[in-house]
């Protein structure tokens, strides 16, 4: 006899589905907005599209400042994308652009906990 799943397993499945679609959406709602390329980068990746998110980490580099945790966690985005293409070398070299980066915050920057 087949089991019928729990309603929360349903439950959690629609949200799934749902937040999936609404990703999708604001992917391309968003890209009428090039500033908001730095929150689409994440999103990109997380819903399976590496290369969007490495092209959106690039865009989003010219609408944040030159350092700062923005410009830090898009590199960091980066990382994830091409360890996920792997393309090792391109990983490694915005691994070392986010470390440059993180070097040159100074005291009373956006990072908390030095």
């Amino acid at each position: 006899m087949k089991r019928r799943p729990s309603p929360r397993c349903a439950h959690a499945q629609r949200l799934r589905l749902d937040l999936k679609r609404a990703f999708g959406r604001l992917r391309q709602r968003a890209s009428a907005w090039p500033g908001l390329s730095g929150t689409q980068a994440p999103i990109a990746y997380w819903d399976g599209h590496p290369v969007d998110a490495v092209r959106l980490a690039d865009s989003g580099s010219a609408f944040t400042p030159e350092s700062g945790t923005a410009q830090i966690r898009l590199e960091s985005i980066k990382v994830r994308a091409f360890g996920q293409l792997d393309r090792a070398s391109d990983a490694l070299a915005a691994l070392s652009a986010a470390d440059r980066l993180r070097e040159q915050l100074g005291e009373g920057d956006e990072l908390l906990g030095g």
